[in-house]
């Protein structure tokens, strides 16, 4: 910021700018934009998770995220929520169940792969799936289908969870536009099984 002032100052006194003999890198907007991304790049907000998450933490944990991450996937998508006095009372509550759970799940012999594919269900299922497909000028709906391969390439994108494509019970191809429930089963043979709510909406084809 001297620096800064003192160019101003320069520029004040001689009636003439300074600013080209300094060179570019001097020039009184970078230093703004330097000092500005210098003070972003390590800010951060407090989130209360709602759901576990992977590589982030358990359904009750409040965690620091970059900001960019919780306005576009984690809080719109209800993976958490924003810190507040309700939201923390509320998961340090979700937290005093933790030991309480884990204690009756190992008294009962509960296997770890079907806790793991409970928690799978519940992230898949408490939210909707947005799948983009352009428009097919002829019939108006999905020049492409939307398969069960193609969910869980999204599935890995927006959720960050890998499943298994058997796990989708799609019995076609869907075609058209709009709110579909897919079936999900994560036992074998498909006994418990729950629905994925999919919204497929347009994307217009550039060009």
């Amino acid at each position: 910021m001297a620096m800064l002032r003192a160019v101003l100052d320069g520029c004040s006194t001689t009636g003439r700018s300074m600013l080209p003999a300094l060179g570019a890198s001097l020039s009184p907007w970078s230093i703004f934009v330097q000092s500005r991304g210098a003070k972003s790049a390590g800010r951060t907000v407090e989130i209360c998770l709602l759901q576990d998450v992977e590589g982030l933490g358990r359904d009750g944990e409040v965690v620091s995220v970059k900001p960019g991450r919780a306005r576009n996937h984690l809080v719109p998508y209800k993976f958490a929520a924003y810190s507040s006095p309700e939201r923390l009372a509320e998961a340090a509550k979700k937290r005093e169940s933790w030991d309480v759970r884990e204690t009756v799940d190992d008294a009962a012999g509960v296997d770890p792969a079907v806790k793991e594919a409970e928690t799978c269900i519940k992230i898949l299922t408490n939210s909707t799936l947005v799948v983009k497909r352009i428009v097919d000028k002829t019939t108006n709906q999905p020049r492409v289908p939307v398969t069960a391969e193609l969910i869980v390439k999204e599935v890995l994108r927006q959720r960050k969870l890998e499943i298994d494509p058997r796990s989708v019970l799609l019995k076609a191809p869907i075609k058209t536009y709009g709110t579909h429930r897919v079936p999900l089963s994560f036992a074998p043979p498909h006994e418990d099984v729950k629905p994925l709510t999919l919204s497929v909406v347009k994307r217009f084809h550039k060009g």
